[in-house]
């Protein structure tokens, strides 16, 4: 079962996913985006042609993979016409049913993993989530998803909607938590690298006891509000780092107050 497949959006996913398939063989005819240089810039790497609209798709195409904002998707379909070729999204929080209508063939392929373009992202090592709406689409989409993960799951969209909601928690939202360390310690000279220790040490304690409250510590843990006055008050001028701080801390002490009730 071979696959032609064309990319529409050449971000940080489509950009990785692109680069991923074509070292495994797969064959990337064509890269469309909006911004054209981003398209050629990508083709180049994979050894496909590019363009910025749906003029520019490979005719012997069977597959397109979409990898766009998840509020431009929609918009971007009605642009194109489609036949029986296999459409997949790659987003976690979009339905697949957002192809109804514009094919028989459609369905998801989702990476639960964080890309950034200057890195090359491993995906062997990263599960994929699938869905599709037929048993021949799916079969089609996880030929792709088998030969470039050793984790392959199949997943409705609700479930996916739930899990991509706890990644932006486990990723997005601790990343900014990183950010906040950086700006307090700042004015003290350190960086973020001070914090590498404690960083490995906190997710390996959580991957090895595979219970995020087991490996809970800190003033809030503890209910210790001498310390976390002194905290608040050297956080004094900045109300919304007070305030999160505060959330933050109640949500942590009652939880570990439930959990050991």
């Amino acid at each position: 079962m071979s696959h032609e497949i064309s990319f529409i959006g050449s971000g940080n996913l489509g950009t990785n996913l692109a680069r991923t398939l074509h070292q495994h063989g797969f064959s990337i005819r064509s890269v469309i985006s909006r911004h054209a240089e981003n398209a050629r810039t990508l083709a180049r790497q994979v050894g496909a042609g590019s363009g910025t609209g749906q003029g520019d798709v490979d005719v012997k195409t069977d597959t397109m993979i979409f990898s766009v904002k998840d509020d431009a998707l929609s918009g971007i379909i009605s642009e194109y016409d489609f036949g029986d070729q296999l459409l997949i999204h790659t987003a976690g929080s979009l339905p697949m049913d957002v192809f109804e209508g514009h094919s028989k063939n459609y369905g998801v392929l989702y990476p639960l993993q964080t890309f950034s373009k200057h890195r090359v992202a491993d995906f062997m090592n990263a599960p994929i989530f699938i869905e599709a709406n037929n048993n021949y689409a799916l079969s089609r989409i996880r030929q792709i998803a088998d030969k470039i993960s050793r984790d392959v799951y199949v997943m409705n969209s609700s479930d996916r909607l739930r899990l991509h909601t706890a990644a932006v928690f486990t990723c997005n939202f601790v990343n900014h938590m990183y950010k906040i360390a950086e700006e307090i310690v700042a004015p003290s000279g350190l960086d973020i690298q001070v914090f590498e220790p404690l960083i490995r040490e906190t997710t390996e304690k959580i991957l090895r006891e595979k219970n995020a409250l087991k490996t809970q510590t800190g003033p809030a843990y503890r209910n210790d509000k001498n310390t976390m006055e002194k905290h608040l008050s050297m956080l004094e001028g900045q109300s919304d780092l007070q305030d999160l701080y505060k959330m933050l801390s109640n949500r942590i002490f009652e939880t570990s107050r439930n959990e050991t009730k």
